[in-house]
C-alpha cells in the first residue's frame, strides 16, 4: 500500500488540507462538502491510484 502524505496550512481566509496519494498520472482533485471529510472519497482513491 502506498503511503498518503497529508499537508495542512492556511490559504487566504481558510485552512486547506491536502492528501497526496502519489501515483504517476495526472492529478485529480476530489472536493467534499460540509460536514464530510476526505474519508468520503476512500473507495475512489483506491481505484484512481
Amino acid at each position: 500500500m502506498t503511503a498518503i502524505t497529508a499537508y495542512r496550512g492556511p490559504l487566504r481566509s481558510t485552512n486547506l488540507h491536502v492528501d497526496d496519494t502519489g501515483g504517476d498520472g495526472q492529478p485529480v482533485v476530489l472536493i467534499h462538502g460540509w460536514p464530510l471529510n476526505s474519508d468520503s472519497w476512500s473507495a475512489q482513491v483506491g481505484v484512481l491510484r
